[in-house]
């Protein structure tokens, strides 16, 4: 088991290009730094990575209870905050009166004037 800033890895999911987020417990595809719902390895290696499966699921399934990984994506991953390990980071805006983010200003702009346009 190695650990990597913010990342749990080990030499199966290493050869899969594959870690956990240790502060969310969410698996993470390092190659394209986004994060995998467990049921959505095989086709992601597949169809992303042309990677047809030479692991079995069972394997699979029992390394990632052993780390504790989340059966499901967080939701409560609230922004702006500080890097959340393993995934992209990308340029984005927030709104100065709620969480909402978006990398498009015309986004932002249609957000603000439709949910803050009491505001200036």
């Amino acid at each position: 088991l190695t650990k990597t800033p913010g990342l749990i890895t080990n030499e199966f999911l290493s050869s899969l290009d594959l870690a956990v987020n240790a502060e969310f417990h969410f698996l993470v595809c390092q190659v394209c730094q986004m994060a995998l719902g467990v049921g959505d390895v095989k086709s992601h290696l597949a169809k992303i990575h042309g990677r047809q499966s030479t692991h079995s699921e069972m394997t699979l399934k029992l390394m990632l209870n052993s780390l504790e990984v989340a059966e499901r994506l967080p939701t409560n991953i609230r922004g702006p905050r500080t890097l959340v390990h393993g995934l992209k980071v990308h340029d984005a805006m927030a709104c100065s009166h709620c969480s909402f983010l978006s990398r498009s200003t015309e986004y932002l702009r249609k957000h603000h004037s439709k949910d803050h346009s009491m505001e200036p």
